[in-house]
């Protein structure tokens, strides 16, 4: 199956959509333009694919992911792609431009776990030095310091 290139076709899905976001959802310029990118490729690859994105399946969209993979993208990377599509085919099931959404079966990649950096006993240091106590904007700030230090905050 090719991709259609007509009217209703999967570019025209998802220049409505980019609009919907934009426009209704108020999402972010940079959101946006990510969104776009994402859906971008996967577009591309619908056609290099020969996959009618109008009709994709989630077999189809697990190629498409297989393919992010063998590509070496980072496993955030993909994760934002599949964001991207399955926000794409959420949008088209509830405009009634497909009859039913392969994305919603797809799980997202694992991401790896990352512990926040703690910082140095020099780094803590610093920070509890920082405010002048001259004056009670410097005491209020030392005071909001030392509650957010013991509070582990």
């Amino acid at each position: 199956m090719s991709a259609p290139s007509g009217p209703g076709g999967l570019e025209d899905a998802i220049a409505g959509f980019l609009a919907y976001i934009a426009r209704i959802e108020g999402l972010s310029p940079e959101t946006s333009r990510a969104y776009a990118s994402h859906l971008d490729a996967y577009l591309g690859w619908t056609r290099r694919a020969g996959v009618d994105g109008m009709g994709a399946g989630v077999r189809d969209l697990r190629r498409y992911l297989a393919e992010l993979r063998r590509a070496r993208y980072a496993p955030r990377t993909v994760a934002a792609h599949l964001s991207a599509v399955r926000a794409l085919y959420r949008w088209m099931s509830l405009e009634g431009l497909v009859e039913a959404d392969p994305a919603s079966a797809l799980s997202s990649p694992k991401l790896p776990r990352q512990l926040p950096r703690a910082l140095t006993a020099e780094q803590v240091d610093a920070l509890m030095a920082a405010p002048d106590r001259g004056g009670p904007e410097g005491l209020r700030d030392a005071a909001m310091l030392e509650l957010l230090y013991a509070s582990g905050a």
